[in-house]
């Protein structure tokens, strides 16, 4: 997803737009499942007394704020620097985030 994000900024043709479209949306669309499973994991761990519902939650109302924030964030930076320098930061972000990923601890008891 990072590499399709930064792909977006720069595409030269509609062609190539609509393919890096389609390759992000589905990275996207990829990356939801697994991260909710963890969450569910995390908030299983907990036993039976887990408030599971407000963590839930809480967990998509920060995603929330994500996508409310980002379009406008990244309009301003596309406004002052331009598109390519918007879909880099995004992809400075996807980039951040799955380095994180990579070094969280397996959620599910064996």
């Amino acid at each position: 997803m990072a590499l399709t994000s930064v792909w977006l900024g720069f595409s030269e043709s509609v062609a190539e737009l609509l393919v890096s479209a389609l390759l992000s949306g589905a990275g996207t669309g990829l990356m939801n499942p697994p991260v909710n499973a963890a969450v569910g994991d995390v908030i299983a761990t907990g036993g039976r007394d887990a408030d599971g519902g407000r963590a839930l939650a809480g967990f998509q109302m920060v995603g929330d704020i994500g996508a409310a924030v980002g379009p406008v964030l990244s309009g301003l930076i596309a406004d002052i620097a331009g598109y390519p320098a918007a879909f880099s930061t995004c992809t400075l972000i996807a980039t951040a985030s799955l380095l994180a990923w990579l070094r969280a601890p397996e959620t599910r008891p064996r």
